[in-house]
């Protein structure tokens, strides 16, 4: 008998979140909560919460992730959402009912994945079993990679013929269209008919988490070939910016740390020398996206970059990630520059492990690297370490983390017999202070400006857990829309205000991106806040008014005299908007006084 179809939003009334979690994780009562250990990262202290009114779930601990039944399933099968609700859908004797928009996406997705896995196996016994992957091999061989692990990640060999894919996928009745696509065949650009990307290349599929091909790599054997590298190009699948190569063979040896390096090599070769914990960007720079896929396994990120020009500006772009994301970042630079491959195969994988086992934190290798960029005698060079070092410094909201390593830097300026470490101390300090606000409206946000902005981050997030718990008052805190300054606060705010009464939150985050969804879910799974709402309202009204005064005044500072006309203009719009503020503290005060 065929099984009756079911809506994503029909499951989800119907599934129970607790009993969907209660299999991977021991869950207690916990208020009107329950809490147990996070799955996605190791810990001793239970720090993972979930909220079955609400249908969500949050980790407070390293993972600082959350969300609804879908996601967890997702991140706890290692599956794609569509997968992730077929499964939930068929524990529960339904089948997933689709839209044809969908049915055609995923027909589409089904078809590429097919072409990727039967190139990957062409490719694999063009290396294994044909008289021409003898060269490839003999690469391999050369480069130190054993035929086991080879054969592990998958390795292959792309014949150097320009059609030998494109014959053997016509021989299969495949859509060469859908192999271009794919990423597999390129259209030739004279006459009709396309030909093969990829030749005479050793190469490395590129597997999502779920174990799917879903791209390539490949390497030139010939050193005069080029490009040295060449990568899938982004498709329907194939996303560079949330994929990492060699994650699959990683994730059940992650545990604390994970181990970032630049090259498929790089990987394959720490593989092999036991350090299982490696995997590697894709050509790019390392994302915010892959951080937060990195945080849900393990608790700290190693940064192996090669110890090049490149590499080094690939570990600085890859701090304002960090910064972002809260992460613990930290940096290995191996002797001599080398790359991990080449230093495994001269030292060895005991004195490799042995760097690894307390790397430089992020902060501190910038640091030194910024002093050592700036090293010089010159009479200018106090104005140059100071540019260098504040880049680093500014970025750091601790403030005693920030003073330490203000010391710090002052006392290596001493230590450089150059001037006196008081004198230069205090000059750092003063430039940072000076450096801490942001650009806003062409004019720079001064440190008061900063401060009330962030005071008015905080009022934002404490109204809207009193609306994601009680979402019925959404409608009384609709001028609140206008005053939130984050664009994830402002698309949570969206979401409440779009769900009708009654209706579940966790089915209208679904409008919402990975940001705002995981603020909701740790919002709903946090103790309730119990400031009245039209506290916060008043609040947050004066937070606004506060930010819209200081930056009124940083614009008139930043006027010449001579703009006389400009600067009455902004006197004026100074003085409503203080009026209005003056005005909103006595309702705030009002509003404290009834309580």
């Amino acid at each position: 008998m065929a099984l009756q179809s079911i809506t994503k939003d029909e499951l989800r009334e119907r599934v129970d979140l607790l009993a969907v979690i209660g299999r991977h994780v021991r869950l207690q009562k916990a208020g009107l909560e329950h809490r147990g250990l996070c799955p996605f990262h190791t810990e001793k202290t239970p720090s993972f919460y979930v909220n079955p009114e609400k249908g969500l779930w949050y980790c407070r601990g390293a993972c600082g992730t959350g969300g609804d039944v879908f996601r967890f399933v997702m991140l706890a099968e290692k599956l794609d959402f569509r997968e992730a609700a077929e499964l939930l859908a068929n524990q529960l004797g339904f089948t997933l009912q689709t839209s044809q928009s969908e049915v055609r996406r995923a027909d589409r997705r089904d078809r590429l994945g097919e072409l990727l896995r039967l190139t990957a196996e062409l490719y694999e016994r063009a290396l294994w079993n044909g008289e021409g992957g003898a060269v490839a091999r003999e690469y391999l061989t050369q480069r130190g990679l054993t035929p086991s692990i080879s054969r592990q990640f998958r390795l292959g060999y792309a014949p150097p013929g320009w059609d030998s894919l494109t014959r053997y996928l016509q021989r299969q009745g495949l859509s060469l269209a859908d192999a271009e696509e794919a990423g597999l065949l390129k259209r030739r650009e004279r006459g009709e008919g396309w030909y093969d990307r990829f030749r005479a290349r050793v190469m490395f599929p590129i597997v999502d988490p779920q174990g799917r091909v879903v791209g390539f790599g490949g390497r030139v054997i010939d050193p005069h070939d080029e490009p040295k590298y060449l990568n899938s190009p982004e498709s329907e699948i194939f996303n560079k910016r949330r994929l990492l190569y060699g994650l699959p063979h990683a994730l059940d040896h992650l545990g604390q740390q994970v181990l970032v390096v630049e090259g498929y090599m790089d990987v394959i070769a720490l593989h092999q020398h036991g350090q299982r914990n490696a995997v590697a960007t894709l050509g790019t720079s390392l994302t915010g996206e892959h951080l937060r896929l990195l945080r849900r396994h393990t608790a700290q990120v190693v940064l192996c970059y090669d110890g090049d020009k490149a590499g080094v500006a690939a570990t600085e772009r890859a701090a304002a990630a960090f910064i972002e994301e809260g992460v613990d970042g930290r940096v290995l630079s191996l002797p001599g520059g080398q790359d991990p491959d080449d230093y495994l195969r001269s030292a060895g994988s005991a004195a490799f492990a042995q760097l690894l086992q307390d790397p430089p934190d992020l902060v501190d290798y910038r640091l030194r690297a910024a002093l050592a960029a700036s090293d010089g005698s010159a009479g200018g060079q106090q104005e140059a370490v100071l540019a260098a070092v504040t880049a680093v410094l500014a970025d750091i909201t601790d403030a005693p983390r920030q003073a330490q390593l203000v010391q710090r830097v002052a006392e290596w300026w001493a230590g450089q017999a150059i001037g006196l470490q008081e004198e230069f101390e205090r000059t750092l300090t003063r430039t940072l202070r000076q450096r801490r606000g942001t650009v806003r409206g062409g004019a720079r946000q001064t440190p008061r400006a900063a401060a009330t902005a962030g005071r008015g981050e905080l009022v934002a997030e404490r109204l809207l857990a009193v609306l994601v718990q009680q979402p019925i008052l959404v409608t009384a805190a609709s001028a609140a829309g206008e005053q939130l300054v984050s664009p994830v606060h402002r698309e949570l705010f969206a979401a409440l205000a779009a769900l009708p009464p009654g209706g579940d939150l966790a089915a209208a985050l679904e409008r919402c991106g990975e940001a705002a969804s995981v603020l909701a879910a740790r919002l709903a799974c946090e103790p309730a806040e119990t400031a009245p709402l039209q506290r916060l309202l008043d609040e947050l009204a004066c937070e606004a008014l506060e930010r819209q005064a200081a930056e009124l005044r940083a614009r008139r500072e930043g006027l010449a005299s001579e703009d006389f006309d400009e600067l009455v203009a902004l006197s004026r719009q100074l003085t409503e908007v203080l009026q209005n503020l003056e005005r909103s503290r006595q309702a705030l005060l009002r509003t404290d006084g009834m309580r």
